[in-house]
């Protein structure tokens, strides 16, 4: 055609010949053209289809990264899902589905289906059991650098590996490794209802890619979930911990306001748990503790939360309760499965607990109030016995209340001259003689009068003043018996008894050396009595602290005998002078044979070791004639004397002969 134009331009009037040569040639360079214009048209459509794809599918990876930029623990499922729903769509496939597993089951499976459509994988309902067998099944698949495909059939929850094997069919599955490094975290699986090609290499790419954002970002929450999981955990137990505990109090409490419910806080501590941690070891009190909230968590109902609120203590929360009965029998429960024994080091021990309880809104209306009440009922209920529980009362927190303002006074009783001694003599049984008088520590309350010895020096060693206080009385002590003898009155022994905070105390023996060399005693005039149940506990710093009392000169005393539980052997390795009879046994004289054998027992085990027996609260005259007829060396009681001020214990003691 361009041939003829040209012709027909530069030769107007010439006669030209076309043969059918010419012709062909002509379509031939024609057919030519048209080819290469479709060939660069193609080239060039082409192009924009892979640069369109190539813009789509770099799209997808930074919606899909965006997206996942941000993830925490408390919106990775709807992170997931929304990855999962903008993969299908990409895809164009029918459903997929994402599992991740640990060795021993799948924690969290995650699903996506194609509008329409409900031949996934798995149900919303399918059981974890179920699906982690089926995903064992395809383990083979798990260890693919690349995408696999293999034909499975859809199946229900509800029907067994087996079953799906049998049910082979049209439709491919591919398989996408969740994988960080050489850690398998899970898998994906995805699904068309037609047979596919195999995936481009792009696609491939692009699902590797996905993968790795999955794997990178549940690994990141993973750790993040550990460290919540540290820091609101109990490291030994693997049960919340105090402030993970208070704060789902405050949840409870929210809730019951709302819908007028009671919440119970049990508070519960192991009995004798030192003496277990002392005698076996740590590592035994340690398992012991793991078995101990495992017997609480097997107890409580699903939503209640048991807790370890630090050493030996543990709470129980239980939200929602109708009622008081409710609680209750939540305790007893408690309480009834630490009756079974618990192996600890090859051994069956049995263990009991005390429980206090407090009650929402009765007892408190802040997570604070109700373990603090919690508390105070514990201790009553460690006074009433062993694996019991008592509710906080009105009582308790009058009392509570009292021993706060008690120990605030205790502070300043000192300064403010407030402490004072009475004595009590001790008579020799056979001559009446006044041999010794007991120091007896008083307190007169400006405002509530006298405070009982009973309640004041318990306070003083929980609040950490006993120390100064013992020092004191220990001096002012020393410093009278000594004016008596200055003033020519019979030499006595002063008897001082030490609470287990004052015996303990390593500055003891200073404290008792410094009185007596600033009163200008001598150490044989100052007898200091221990308790029995102090013996029970921790022997070899108890018969390091005799020794080095015994060294000053000084005579020891064990005061409430019979009381406790301490084995007759220790007085091999405790030298002790005296043994005082507990009251409550002198009480039964002439109305309890057992009472009066056990004291026959008593003075017979003093005469086989040589140590003297003093027997204390002789109020009546049956009980000193008895005591005396079977030869007890000392008494001590109202029937005697009652305890005196200094002057008054003046005027009862003896001259001494040579005055």
């Amino acid at each position: 055609m361009f041939s003829l134009i040209w012709s027909w331009i530069r030769i107007p009037v010439l006669q030209v010949t076309f043969t059918g040569a010419d012709h062909l040639v002509r379509m031939v360079i024609l057919v030519a053209m048209i080819g290469f214009v479709y060939y660069i048209n193609h080239i060039f459509r082409k192009a924009i289809a892979e640069n369109k794809e190539r813009a789509t599918r770099e799209k997808f990876l930074s919606d899909v990264a965006s997206g996942l930029m941000t993830v925490s623990d408390s919106d990775i499922d709807e992170k997931i899902r929304e990855v999962l729903a903008r993969w299908g769509k990409h895809l164009r496939v029918e459903w997929v589905n994402a599992f991740f597993l640990d060795e021993e089951q799948m924690t969290r499976s995650y699903q996506w289906c194609s509008p329409g459509n409900n031949s996934a994988l798995f149900t919303s309902t399918a059981k974890k059991a179920e699906v982690f067998a089926f995903l064992t099944g395809l383990s083979p698949f798990w260890e693919k650098e690349h995408l696999a495909t293999a034909e499975v059939n859809p199946v229900t929850h509800n029907e067994t590996q087996d079953q799906w094997t049998e049910k082979i069919k049209a439709g491919a599955l591919t398989f996408i490794p969740l994988k960080n490094a050489d850690q398998m975290l899970g898998l994906v699986v995805m699904e068309k209802q037609v047979k596919s090609s195999e995936w481009k290499e792009e696609q491939q790419e692009t699902c590797q890619v996905v993968a790795r954002m999955i794997a990178d970002v549940w690994l990141k929450v993973e750790a993040e979930r550990k460290v919540q999981h540290k820091a609101y955990h109990d490291g030994l137990t693997g049960l919340p911990n105090r402030q993970h505990f208070t704060d789902r109090l405050k949840q409870a409490i929210n809730m019951a306001m709302r819908t007028d419910k009671l919440v119970g806080v049990l508070y519960i501590d192991i009995d004798s748990f030192k003496h277990i941690n002392d005698s076996m070891g740590h590592a035994a009190g340690d398992m012991l503790l793991k078995q101990m909230g495992q017997r609480m968590k097997e107890s409580v109902r699903e939503y209640d939360v048991v807790s370890r609120f630090g050493g030996d203590e543990f709470l129980i929360m239980v939200p929602q309760a109708d009622d008081i009965p409710d609680i209750e029998r939540v305790a007893a429960k408690v309480l009834e499965n630490m009756k079974e024994p618990m192996a600890v080091e090859g051994q069956r021990c049995l263990i009991s607990v005390s429980m206090g309880i407090a009650v929402f809104p009765m007892d408190g209306e802040e997570p604070e109030a109700l373990i603090k009440n919690a508390d105070m009922a514990m201790y009553v209920s460690k006074e009433i016995g062993k694996n019991r529980y008592a509710f906080c009362s009105a009582k308790i927190k009058n009392d509570a209340y009292l021993n706060i303002v008690l120990i605030n006074d205790l502070h300043w009783a000192l300064e403010r001259k407030e402490l004072y001694l009475h004595y009590q003599p001790q008579l020799k049984t056979a001559s009446k003689e006044i041999m010794g008088v007991e120091a007896l520590l008083r307190w007169r309350h400006p405002r509530l009068g006298m405070i009982s010895p009973g309640i004041f020096v318990p306070l003083a060693e929980k609040s950490g003043q006993i120390g100064n206080i013992g020092a004191w009385t220990i001096n002012q002590a020393c410093l009278q018996n000594k004016a008596w003898q200055e003033a020519g009155l019979q030499p006595v022994t002063m008897a001082i008894n030490l609470s287990l905070g004052q015996f303990l105390d390593a500055d003891l023996v200073e404290v008792v050396q410094n009185a007596l060399e600033n009163a200008g005693l001598r150490p044989e005039f100052l007898e200091l009595e221990i308790t029995e149940g102090i013996t029970t506990n921790e022997i070899q710093n108890i018969s390091d602290m005799i020794g080095r009392l015994k060294a000053l000169g000084v005579k020891l005393a064990i005061d409430d005998f019979g009381s406790g539980y301490s084995s007759l052997d220790r007085f091999k390795v405790m030298p002790v002078d005296k043994i005082k009879i507990d009251m409550r046994f002198v009480h039964g004289i002439g109305t309890s044979n057992k009472d009066e054998e056990i004291i026959k027992i008593i003075l017979q085990l003093g005469k086989t070791f040589g140590i003297r027996v003093l027997a204390e609260g002789v109020e009546e005259e049956k009980q000193f004639s008895f005591l005396r007829e079977n030869s007890c060396d000392e008494v001590q009681g109202y029937y005697c004397f009652k305890p005196m001020d200094a002057g008054e214990i003046a005027r009862v003691l003896p001259k001494q002969p040579d005055i």
